[in-house]
């Protein structure tokens, strides 16, 4: 069985295993542990098959779309957690639909997250409240749906390895709170109370 650790004062993940007698370790390239330990999975039976003068498992060709729709298919979360996952694929569909699953690497990831970081600069910050404009959270909140597809894709053997897991988040600003006239007043009423 393969195990993981990490070096002193690291945050990647490194796999060790054993093989008829000899010893395999290397990193997984991921601070995500559990990405991390199916890499270390993934590797241990790569050497097995390949000691073993075992062919390749068959290839499939799955593309993201049809990926994705087996993944909220059986997705057994609340109604309203899918809804949300449908929500914020909206921009990731377009950019990854056509692709096979496999092609996928971590820097096709980095760059969608760049670009969504981008565009979330571009936008002016708060204007009008709107639930419609990006912010960090919310590309951060994308990155982890994404890995967490990735783990299903792993899981049902569509890929070996996750290209969203071991990505740094955005770092989140805090968020600008608007009271509506009648929190306001109520607010400064309760001031003007607690004064006198």
């Amino acid at each position: 069985m393969a195990s993981i650790y990490r070096k002193k004062g690291g945050d990647v993940w490194y796999y060790c295993f054993t093989y008829k007698g000899k010893k395999y370790q290397g990193s997984t390239k991921t601070t995500d542990k559990i990405s991390a330990k199916q890499i270390a999975e993934a590797n241990q039976t790569d050497v097995a098959r390949k000691k073993n003068d075992l062919l390749a498992l068959k290839k499939r060709v799955v593309n993201f779309t049809t990926g994705w729709e087996k993944y909220i298919g059986s997705d057994t979360s609340s109604s309203s957690n899918i809804k949300n996952k449908k929500y914020l694929s909206i921009h990731f569909l377009p950019v990854f639909k056509n692709k096979d699953i496999k092609e996928i690497t971590v820097g096709d990831i980095e760059d969608y997250r760049r670009q969504r970081k981008l565009e979330t600069e571009e936008l002016p910050k708060n204007a009008d409240k709107k639930e419609s404009q990006i912010s960090f959270r919310t590309v951060n909140r994308e990155i982890s749906i994404l890995r967490h597809f990735f783990n299903y894709c792993i899981k049902n053997e569509m890929i070996e390895k996750n290209p969203a897991a071991g990505h740094k988040k955005l770092r989140e600003g805090k968020r600008d709170i608007y009271l509506s006239k009648e929190e306001q007043e109520r607010l400064i009423a309760e001031i003007f109370r607690r004064l006198i």
